[in-house]
């Protein structure tokens, strides 16, 4: 494991991430609702991938997160707590993303990234497919919310419309970026246990969105007794690392 950190000219101050694994598939996890880039880790998520980074067929990134600067500010106007989601995205693909390759290995830079995440962390996994499908090409989704509408009910404007999936997604229609997106592969599951109402009710919509415009998309729903929670997590991520080939 290496830590590192650095100035991200978007946000306007320094970013931290760690890096698990040599070689492989570059895999960039994004933390939960307000989470950091250590929760993974904390929450046992790294070990279950133990076998794949040891093996060198995954390299794991774990990003921070800025939801408390962002959707998650009750300080700041719903227009610039999107606004600031927005910056978030940007930073990761013109700062990180240039930070990181500089860690791969060099045959290895131009690899497609698999973004993954739980809650919160699914909905930023699959905004950036969504927006950069190039970056982007595969994602798997643990229990997401992909509506804004969770936070900001039924308020919107540019800047909200182009950070909800749910919003954007429907209208995506120009035959370059449909092209782009039917080369994408998306895992999107959820439980039906306790919490899982929300998530239920927009990864119904997700995953019907995404099949409309192509993208490969395997949507499991798993048993009542699956909560919203990390000990699902922990099961869900290497029985899909599995079950993908990874």
């Amino acid at each position: 494991m290496s830590y590192h950190r650095f100035y991200s000219p978007h946000l306007r101050h320094d970013f931290e991430l760690k890096v698990w694994g040599h070689a492989g598939r570059p895999v960039m996890v994004f933390p939960s609702s307000e989470g950091r880039f250590f929760d993974f880790e904390n929450r046992g998520m790294i070990d279950v991938m133990k076998w794949w980074i040891d093996s060198g067929r995954l390299q794991v990134f774990c990003v921070d997160g800025i939801d408390s600067q962002s959707l998650f500010n009750k300080e700041s106007s719903f227009h610039d707590r999107a606004k600031r989601q927005r910056e978030y995205v940007e930073a990761i693909v013109y700062d990180v993303v240039p930070y990181i390759r500089n860690l791969q290995p060099e045959n290895e830079r131009w690899t497609p990234f698999l973004a993954t995440g739980c809650s919160w962390g699914a909905y930023h996994s699959i905004n950036f497919l969504i927006k950069y499908p190039e970056i982007f090409e595969r994602a798997i989704c643990m229990s997401g919310v992909y509506s804004l509408q969770f936070i900001f009910g039924d308020y919107s404007d540019d800047e909200v419309y182009f950070q909800d999936p749910l919003q954007y997604l429907p209208n995506i229609n120009g035959h370059e970026e449909i092209e782009k997106l039917k080369k994408t592969k998306a895992v999107i599951v959820v439980g039906q246990g306790r919490w899982e109402e929300e998530s239920i009710r927009d990864s119904d919509k997700l995953a019907h969105y995404l099949g409309t415009k192509g993208v490969d998309v395997w949507y499991d729903k798993w048993g009542h007794d699956v909560d919203h929670d990390w000990p699902a997590w922990l099961h869900q991520l290497p029985y899909f690392l599995h079950k993908c080939g990874y």
